[in-house]
Formats: structure tokens, sequence, C-alpha cells
């Protein structure tokens, strides 16, 4: 008879699998920041409500891909949006745009490019440039334009080439299973 957790694990590729680690990793690494890094006392709270919210939704991901594993590449799509959001909410309270947060933005694309491809990853890419567009000119310019083209156009070389690399990699594996 299978345990909770083989049935769980069963229900998810591989892929699927290091998602998850990926989100449990964040998790730990956004409680450990939150614990040691000293913001001020708005700056905290807002941490505090931002990582229990990812907390919160990671938790409705998983049950609802569990629940419904046919879904899976919905619920992905719909994470991404959420998780578009949750980044810029991180840049614009806590990191600002002089802070590292906005790195999350690359490996955000970069994780939905493989996934999905080259399309999916540069419409996210996009939205990650105008989401972080926005907060450019919301606050207040504070680099360089250069710098921040430079920025930008990491995401859409991320976006391409991981996708390039998913569209090979589903090639390959094609190949070796006829």
């Amino acid at each position: 008879m299978f345990s909770l957790r083989q049935k769980i694990l069963s229900r998810l590729e591989t892929t699927d699998l290091w998602f998850l680690v990926l989100r449990v990793v964040t998790m730990l690494v956004g409680l450990a920041w939150y614990r040691l890094v000293p913001y001020d006392a708005s700056t905290q709270f807002i941490f505090g409500l931002l990582l229990s919210g990812f907390v919160v939704y990671t938790v409705i991901l998983y049950v609802s891909i569990f629940l419904w594993p046919g879904r899976i590449r919905t619920f992905y799509l719909v994470a991404m949006a959420v998780d578009l959001l949750f980044i810029f909410f991180l840049v614009k309270y806590v990191g600002k745009l002089q802070g590292s947060f906005f790195i999350a933005f690359y490996l955000l694309v970069g994780l939905h490019s493989f996934y999905f491809g080259p399309l999916v990853g540069l419409f996210t890419a996009l939205a990650a440039a105008s989401l972080y567009t926005y907060l450019y000119f919301d606050l207040g310019r504070a680099l360089f334009p250069s710098e921040m083209f430079l920025r930008i156009s990491f995401l859409f070389l991320i976006a391409g080439s991981f996708g390039v690399l998913s569209l090979k990699e589903r090639r390959d594996k094609e190949k070796i299973e006829r």
C-alpha cells in the first residue's frame, strides 16, 4: 500500500519535484533572510506579509496540483502571474531598485522559459520588463538608464536561450524515446 508521500510523489514528474524543492528552499531562505537582515520595522512587516503570502499561495498551488495533476500547466501559468506580482512587490517595498531582489525576475523567466518554451518565456520576460520599468519610474529612476537597459536585456536573453534549450531538450528526449 502506498504511503501518502509516495502517492504525492507519483503524481509529479522530476521537473515538477524540482519546482517544489525550489519553492521550499525559497521559503527557507526567505525565512532566514527575514530573521537575519536588519530592516526597519515597516519594511520588516511588509517582508513578513509577502513571505507569508508566498507560503500560503505555494501551499494552495501544490494542493491544487496534487488534487488535479492534469491541470498542472494551467496552475504553473497562474503561479507565474502571482510570482511576477510577488517579485514586483518585493522589489517595490523591500529591495528597491538598488537591492538584489530584482534577480528573482531572472529566475522566474528562466524557469518558465525552460518549462513552457520560448514563446511563454518571452512573454514572461516582457511582463517582468514592464513591471520592472514601471518600478524604475515609480521609484524615482534610481539607476542609470544604461543599467536599467542592461537588466531588462538580460531578461530577454535568458528567455530566448532557456527557451531554445528547452526545445532542444524536448527534441532530444523524443529521439531517445523513439
